[in-house]
């Protein structure tokens, strides 16, 4: 058997369109993460850490997380496309370089375009607000 990769890349076509909550449909649902030092169920304390302390109010119970290695608005636009055929899901909270979004400034993030339309944008086809 050969040894799992560190990190999976996939191509457009490659990335999974539908999903599936197998947890919701669980009779005896898994137990919840534990804290390695405590022992004792994972905390949003625990997290901040690693975590902003804004984020953290929102990492308990069940939640999705995207990461772009190459576009920093991609993963807001992944779930927001989601989140639209799935009425259930909400984007509660972004990490963005470091800087902490609300469900509105998330939705913004997803409505900017990815770097490769940006690149490829002519100049004179950008209109500039003064304001």
């Amino acid at each position: 058997m050969s040894e799992i990769p560190y990190k999976i890349y996939l191509s457009e076509k490659e990335i999974p369109t539908a999903w599936y909550n197998v947890r919701a449909d669980m009779k005896n649902k898994p137990a919840p993460l534990l804290n390695p030092g405590t022992g004792e169920p994972l905390s949003a304390e625990d997290l901040m850490p690693i975590f902003c302390e804004e984020l953290c109010k929102h990492l308990e119970g069940t939640n999705a997380l995207a990461v772009s290695k190459t576009d920093a608005t991609a993963p807001a636009r992944v779930l927001a496309e989601f989140a639209k055929k799935n009425p259930k899901m909400e984007l509660v909270a972004a990490v963005v370089e470091g800087k902490y979004y609300d469900p509105a400034q998330v939705q913004g993030l997803a409505a900017i375009p990815s770097r490769e339309v940006l690149l490829g944008i002519r100049p004179e086809h950008v209109t500039i607000c003064e304001g």
